[in-house]
């Protein structure tokens, strides 16, 4: 006896409510960063009273505007940024939100990956991709080179903290 193989329609619809649903999940730990008038951000809540985003829409050092999930506004201020890695941390009073769960990951070319982000106005947004490659040195935005593997300690290094 053979089991039947899953319908077509069935594969995307299961895959659907499982994006939806890490959307939900990982939601409340994105924060909108409106640090500049024409380019907001989104930023990830790291761990208690730790924002990271991108450099490229920091115009200012204090009192950066952020929406969290449930709307409200608060300000930030920016302790360190690496505008070669288009990263900055922004510091905040802490307070009581998730932060995420990582964990290992095996990535591998093909597989499909979720951004989720927060719009200015603090509306949740996400986007689907795929990996196109890995290994090797790549280039940030701000033109940066990171080295494949060696990501974190790269940041980290040349963070300038202010």
């Amino acid at each position: 006896m053979t089991s039947a193989s899953p319908q077509p329609e069935n594969l995307i619809s299961v895959l659907s409510t499982q994006l939806a649903d890490a959307v939900e999940r990982t939601g409340p730990a994105i924060v909108a960063v409106n640090a500049s008038r024409r380019c907001g951000a989104s930023g990830l809540y790291w761990q208690p009273g730790i924002v990271v985003t991108v450099d490229h829409a920091i115009r200012q050092e204090d009192e950066i505007p952020i929406v969290l999930a449930d709307g409200t506004s608060v300000s930030a201020t920016l302790v360190g940024r690496d505008s070669s890695t288009d990263l900055a941390v922004l510091r905040l009073t802490e307070l009581d939100l998730p932060t995420p769960s990582l964990s290992d990951l095996s990535l591998r070319v093909g597989q499909l990956v979720l951004v989720v982000g927060r719009t200015g106005e603090g509306s949740l947004s996400a986007s689907m991709g795929m990996i196109e490659r890995l290994g090797g040195s790549w280039r940030s935005w701000q033109g940066g080179q990171i080295a494949s593997g060696n990501c974190a300690q790269t940041a980290a290094s040349s963070m300038k903290v202010i």
